[in-house]
């Protein structure tokens, strides 16, 4: 099945994939090596971003480039790491 994107549904999957890591427009920006306002322009549908920042932008919030571009999870694509505020080791059954 072949995709074409959409540069709206790329900025609602960028908007709804910064807000589910509890990043800013700022913070992802920083991570990526963009201003805000880039950000900004990608999630409004404004622009898009290069491939380099795109890959970037996968990297930055652990999302496969499906989820970005069509809103798909890949099945190969790994979880994203489980942060938890209890920092005891675990302990063995």
């Amino acid at each position: 099945m072949q995709h074409i994107m959409n540069k709206v549904q790329f900025g609602k999957n960028l908007r709804a994939s910064r807000r589910s890591a509890g990043l800013t427009q700022l913070q992802l920006g920083e991570r990526v090596g963009v201003s805000n306002m880039s950000i900004y322009f990608y999630e409004s549908a404004q622009s898009v971003p290069p491939l380099p920042r795109f890959v970037a932008l996968c990297d930055a919030l652990r999302v496969s480039p499906e989820k970005l571009l069509f809103g798909l999870q890949s099945e190969t694509a790994p979880p994203p790491p489980v942060e938890t505020t209890d920092s005891r080791p675990l302990e063995a059954p």
